[in-house]
């Protein structure tokens, strides 16, 4: 009897986003992508290569829809910078997100015709947030008392 998996937190995210964009009118079909190598029966097979995001679709006119989804603490790989940029400059509905409500916001405004965040920015705008929390300080250690 096989256990079953433990979901990984990333997971959720991609879901919730996946969820979400289903939802949109606008939105033809979107679906997951894996990526890296898995071991099969005899060997290795190779899924879609690093860097693609995690969820890929397309808009009702055609246009292609590239999602990477980060938790809030999540960074993108260069890779994945890489091909969002470059999703971007051929004309595609590329970002990065972490939750459905922002995937359906960005969705619409690319639809308006308005341009969306590079995914240098959202990294650069991520490792703001997290120089800007304190890091976790232990209450200070009481002397015991000498009776």
């Amino acid at each position: 009897m096989k256990r079953p998996r433990k979901q990984k937190l990333e997971t959720k995210y991609v879901l919730e986003v996946k969820e979400s964009l289903e939802k949109v009118p606008c939105v033809s079909e979107v679906w997951r992508n894996q990526t890296g190598c898995v071991q099969v029966k005899r060997g290795w097979m190779h899924l879609a290569p690093e860097g693609t995001p995690d969820l890929t679709g397309h808009l009702d006119n055609g246009i292609a829809l590239h999602v990477e989804v980060k938790t809030p603490d999540g960074e993108t790989s260069p890779e994945q910078d890489k091909f969002i940029t470059e999703a971007q400059k051929c004309g595609c509905c590329a970002f990065v997100t972490n939750s459905g409500a922002e995937a359906i916001r960005l969705v619409l405004a690319f639809r308006r015709g308005e341009q969306l965040p590079s995914p240098v920015t959202s990294v650069d705008a991520a490792c703001a947030r997290r120089k800007a929390r304190t890091p976790f300080q232990p209450p200070p250690l009481q002397k015991e008392l000498a009776l």
